[in-house]
C-alpha cells in the first residue's frame, strides 16, 4: 500500500526517490519509508514520546535523519524494490542533536 499523497514527503538518496511519512501514534511517532512508485517492502522506525514528554520537548524528524536511516537499512539488507514484510528497524544510534530533538537523542543513548 502506498502512502497518502498529502501526508508524504520525498527525499532522494543515491539517485533513488523515496517517500517518507511521520505518523503520531499513542506511544510516540513512527517514521515509514518506501521507494517511490513501488509497492516494495516499507521500512518502519519508532520513536518514544514518553522520553520527549518527560523533558518537555517535541519529536522532530529531519530529512538528514531520514537519509541516514535509509542508507543504514540498505546496508542491513532492506530491499525496498522487492515485495515482502515490513522492515522494522532500530537506528536510534544515528540520532544526533542536529537531526532529532534532544529527548529522542537521550532515549537513543540509553542503551
Amino acid at each position: 500500500m502506498s502512502f497518502v499523497k498529502q501526508a508524504r514527503r520525498t527525499i532522494v538518496v543515491d539517485g533513488q526517490r523515496y517517500h517518507w511519512m511521520v505518523k503520531s501514534v499513542w506511544d510516540g511517532v513512527t517514521l515509514s519509508i518506501q521507494l517511490a512508485d513501488s509497492e516494495g517492502a516499507k521500512l518502519r522506525l519508532g520513536f518514544d514520546r514518553i522520553v520527549a514528554f518527560m523533558r518537555d520537548e517535541e519529536i522532530s524528524i529531519q530529512p538528514a535523519l531520514v537519509k541516514d536511516v535509509i542508507l543504514a537499512a540498505l546496508e542491513d539488507g532492506w530491499k525496498p524494490q522487492e515485495k515482502g514484510p515490513m522492515f522494522l528497524a532500530n537506528y536510534l544510534h544515528l540520532a544526533t542533536p542536529a537531526l532529532l530533538s534532544p529527548g529522542v537523542v537521550a532515549m537513543a543513548r540509553k542503551d
